[in-house]
């Protein structure tokens, strides 16, 4: 039909090449293919699949969901088409575009339930052989991350540990590749076995903290060989395979550093994020990456500060730690500006005005930390709509909501397990839930007594001289409210004969 002679053309003109008037052309024609019961070849299903997902990826156009529902529309009109005329290696590939799809758009149970119709007979035929193990493997991984998403944790490591185990006998001659994907496997189950432990146990616990440390060191390893490897030995992949392997590597330690804090081993943590500054300084990184190792420095030192505080008095090498997180936060702060006076679309992360104002406060400048934690406020309120998590930022999609939290009415999840990772601070280490809730509370009512709090401008609080800072300095409500906040950071646990050592709060300005 003229139709699909029309969607042909559109398909095969200016592959890798996709603007809005050419999506919305395409979508419409194929509205009509399927009106009159019309299916696409497999030359043109793969061409079309594999043009608008890579626009979609190299353009990383997250907001273009209808690109992802377009694939998956067609995906799933060609079901029976793909199992009865494709080989298994294309159907490999299609199914993990399938699932990329779904993940994009948060729709996890759409792809547990094509993959419960399609991963059996995927299997049964990979039996036969005759196609290249490494789209067996990175189906089994895909699955594993919905299985995981899905809280099938026995599903999701079974399914890890089969890839893993698939790429242990493969050829001398694609080494590297099999580094990159054992690299990769060992990164998402170190994930698991968090998100497993808050699941079952509600809490992570301080084994599955250290399980996922080794997970990720041996991701850190695995990536170093790659690093480490010959160019000249691997021709056809190291240069494409040495920047993400640098890039995972920065990330494994700067996970393992946080962990480690977790667990108050602040020496090992600081080893580790020593290790993520050096490698955040390579010529690949920027800035802002040099800043965050920075950021996570200042981090530790002021969690450790905190954490003397219910043991000890407060001396001075404790107030040292202070100083060094304020040293380091500063330096932070310094090279998120840098960054972002070099590429104006770069901001001052909201997490560095936090932790700046949690030292300012335990510095005893209540004025700075109250300015900063209202800006802090302004955007976090801004970065969590109604429509995605506030714990993994995955989009609901105008879907309802089933989990939020119930004494603030100002955040939600997308599942139980985001919930309790935000209750107890495992999304972010800056905030948990349980002690932000009530501030969060206390803003939403300042800004319906004050509406122009709501329509603020960052940069006039940033000067310091707003005048929204001296109302609420002024109004003794809402400066309490700020000091209860600041005051349940102490993570005191003491008695009667060690109360009075501890100390007392910062001095009021």
């Amino acid at each position: 039909t003229d139709s699909y002679y029309q969607f042909l053309s559109l398909i095969r003109s200016g592959v890798g090449e996709v603007g809005v008037m050419d999506l919305n052309k395409a979508v419409e024609l194929y509205v009509k293919l399927r009106q009159d019961n019309q299916f696409l070849s497999f030359e043109i299903l793969l061409l079309t699949i594999q043009k608008y997902h890579a626009y979609f990826v190299i353009e990383g156009l997250q907001e273009r969901p209808e690109i992802n529902t377009f694939i998956l529309t067609i995906l799933e009109d060609h079901e029976e088409f793909v199992r009865r005329h494709v080989n298994i290696h294309d159907q490999f590939y299609l199914y993990r575009i399938f699932c990329v799809a779904c993940t994009e758009l948060g729709d996890y149970t759409k792809a547990c339930t094509y993959s419960e119709r399609v991963f059996p007979y995927l299997m049964a035929q990979s039996e036969w052989g005759g196609f290249d193990q490494f789209a067996k493997v990175e189906a089994l991984a895909q699955y594993a991350n919905v299985c995981k998403r899905l809280g099938k944790y026995n599903d999701s490591q079974k399914y890890y540990d089969e890839a893993f185990h698939i790429l242990k006998d493969y050829p001398q001659e694609d080494d590297l590749r099999r580094i990159d994907v054992q690299a990769r496997i060992r990164f998402e189950q170190a994930d698991l076995t968090l998100i497993r432990s808050i699941g079952e146990q509600k809490a992570v616990t301080k084994e599955a903290r250290r399980d996922s440390i080794d997970k990720w060191n041996e991701s850190s390893k695995l990536c170093q060989e790659i690093i480490d490897a010959k160019p000249g030995d691997f021709p056809s992949v190291h240069s494409s395979l040495v920047e993400p392997s640098i890039a995972r590597k920065y990330h494994c330690h700067l996970l393992m550093a946080i962990e480690y804090g977790k667990l108050k081993q602040w020496d090992d943590a600081q080893k580790h994020l020593e290790l993520t500054r050096k490698i955040g300084q390579n010529d690949r990184f920027s800035e802002v990456d040099i800043g965050r190792a920075r950021m996570w420095m200042g981090k530790l030192h002021f969690d450790r500060y905190i954490d003397n505080c219910s043991t000890v008095a407060h001396d001075e090498q404790n107030g040292q730690n202070l100083i060094k997180a304020n040293i380091q936060a500063s330096i932070a702060w310094q090279k998120f500006y840098e960054a972002s006076n070099a590429d104006s679309s770069i901001e001052i992360t909201s997490d560095n005005y936090l932790l700046r104002a949690h030292i300012s406060y335990f510095l005893g400048n209540t004025h700075t930390a109250i300015k900063y934690v209202m800006i802090y406020l302004k955007i976090y309120m801004e970065e969590i709509p109604g429509c995605s998590c506030c714990a993994c930022k995955q989009p609901h999609r105008n879907k309802e909501v089933k989990y939020y939290c119930t004494a603030c009415n100002a955040v939600f999840y997308c599942s139980k397990i985001c919930q309790y990772k935000a209750w107890k601070g495992e999304n972010r280490i800056y905030v948990k839930h349980r002690l932000f809730c009530p501030l969060l509370k206390s803003w939403k009512k300042l800004c319906k007594m004050r509406p122009e709090f709501e329509n603020m401008i960052s940069q006039k609080i940033g000067d310091g001289k707003s005048q929204y800072i001296e109302d609420v300095i002024r109004n003794t409500e809402f400066e309490n409210m700020f000091q209860r906040y600041f005051e349940s950071l102490r993570t005191v646990k003491t008695n009667h004969k060690t109360a009075q050592k501890l100390p007392k709060g910062p001095r009021q300005d």
